[in-house]
């Protein structure tokens, strides 16, 4: 098992200069198939099931949560994108929720810097969790808003220890690897 350290904390000030602009999956096409994986693996945790609610905290520009099927969803975000429920960091906005059946929680653990206490907060709030991040990743200290570099097994520890039982795996390989989990309580 590895998990490294990339950089050290940001400043408020520097984060918001980092994150000034609303993300769009778009303008990248292994975004694109990153999404498209993320949406695949979260229909088949599903399996059918449309969840009362179902929340994504760092939704960039929703294209996840929006294939999801759920009769309740909650848009959140750092940056506004577009018609948001809850505005900020993940860290504080998770509070502002009641308990969701499925958080969606895409290409932001490495992002933040205390995943393990992200992930705890979402395993009290979550009966679901749809997980990706980067796994192998140990150059990726070229992208400045990464904070964690990890193996699948040190994701696999984190998920377990925020009280989830992972129920699917799903890897992408991209120019890097691309890791995709379901899990559930």
């Amino acid at each position: 098992m590895r998990r490294e350290r990339l950089r050290p904390t940001y400043s408020p000030e520097d984060l918001a200069a980092l994150y000034t602009h609303p993300y769009d999956h778009r303008h990248w096409k292994d975004h694109v198939r990153r999404v498209e994986a993320t949406i695949s693996a979260g229909l088949s945790l599903l399996n059918g099931h449309v969840p009362n609610a179902a929340a994504d905290l760092s939704c960039g520009d929703g294209a996840i949560l929006d294939a999801i099927p759920s009769t309740q969803k909650i848009y959140g975000d750092l940056v506004s994108s577009h018609q948001l429920d809850v505005v900020g960091p993940i860290e504080t906005t998770i509070q502002q929720i009641d308990t969701v059946d499925l958080l969606v929680n895409t290409e932001t653990l490495e992002h933040l810097d205390n995943p393990d206490a992200t992930l705890k907060a979402i395993g009290e709030k979550a009966r679901m969790l749809l997980l990706s991040t980067p796994v192998n990743a140990w150059e990726d200290g070229s992208n400045a808003e990464h904070y964690w570099a990890w193996d699948t097994e040190a994701v696999d520890e984190m998920i377990v220890a925020a009280g989830f039982r992972i129920v699917e795996y799903v890897e992408l390989p991209l120019w890097y690897q691309f890791g995709v989990w379901g899990c559930v309580r």
